[in-house]
């Protein structure tokens, strides 16, 4: 869907194996002008700690100011310590909100 309605949001990291370019790596990132959102940020397991990660960031915090976006909001499970670490190093904080969702 993401390809469907705004391809350059969607940003992958590969490896050349020698035989073929592998995927290793992605995120979305989208602005609908008031904020802009990182989502779905994955590394395989086998890259982690490599830095694939903080350069995908990297690279939505750019596309995000390119596009004049003041603030970058995500989502991570409270349950998920490892994650808001990597972000933490980041310069990420948390925010004092409560996330609803709906789902249709």
């Amino acid at each position: 869907m993401k390809l469907d309605r705004d391809p350059d949001g969607l940003v992958v990291g590969e490896v050349d194996t020698g035989e073929c370019r592998q995927l290793v790596a992605s995120v979305m990132v989208g602005y609908e002008g008031h904020r802009g959102w990182v989502n779905y940020l994955a590394v395989d397991p086998e890259y982690q700690r490599q830095g694939f990660g903080r350069v995908l960031v990297e690279h939505a915090e750019q596309w995000l100011r390119e596009r004049g976006c003041p603030k970058l909001n995500l989502q991570v499970r409270s349950s998920n310590t490892r994650v808001i670490g990597f972000y933490e190093k980041l310069g990420y904080t948390q925010d004092a909100v409560v996330s609803l969702g709906k789902r249709f």
